[in-house]
């Protein structure tokens, strides 16, 4: 005689009408008022959901705290608060995406993952920014990049020196 596992009544339900809530979502009048991006992220997230469970499991990590905020032009934004959870995502962009493009979701080809962070205003406040490098690179941060590059000993710190010099140079020329 097996014995079914003890699940609590509420894991049940969810897991019960975890499709059928965005199905019931898509139908209420908030909704309509969506754009085109927020009802994709939306029809998504069971399928998000479902993956993050079995990572979790695999990979003995809570992953409860990273959500999906944006789709743009076929790239799906991730927002983590931790670096290792960031990490992990990263290390199965491959697992992520496959498991998207067999629920159906084939209009994401890439995706991005930010990691947001807590900086303390106040003793008790806190508010979430992203990591994402905002400000154009300092000229002088470059040049001392490219000196260090060139006074480098070590070949494989020489390179990575100039790979990002080069980038920030890049980012300096974005618009």
């Amino acid at each position: 005689m097996t014995r079914k596992p003890n699940i609590p009544h509420s894991l049940k339900l969810k897991h019960r009408y975890a499709k059928t809530a965005s199905a019931f979502l898509e139908r209420l009048p908030i909704t309509q008022r969506f754009t085109e991006s927020q009802r994709f992220l939306l029809k998504l997230t069971p399928t998000w959901q479902k993956w993050c469970v079995g990572a979790s499991k695999q990979h003995n990590q809570r992953l409860d705290n990273c959500q999906l905020t944006a789709f743009e032009k076929g790239v799906l934004s991730i927002s983590v608060n931790n670096a290792s959870t960031a990490t992990l995502i990263k290390h199965q962009l491959e697992s992520v995406l496959t498991a998207l493009h067999k629920k159906g979701f084939t209009d994401v080809q890439k995706i991005r993952v930010q990691l947001k962070i807590q900086h303390k205003v106040g003793p008790h406040n806190s508010t979430p920014t992203s990591a994402v490098y905002q400000e154009k690179p300092d000229q002088a941060a470059i040049s001392a990049l490219q000196s260090a590059a060139k006074n480098t000993d070590n070949s494989e710190l020489s390179e990575s020196l100039e790979r990002l010099a080069h980038t920030l140079k890049q980012r300096r020329k974005e618009p």
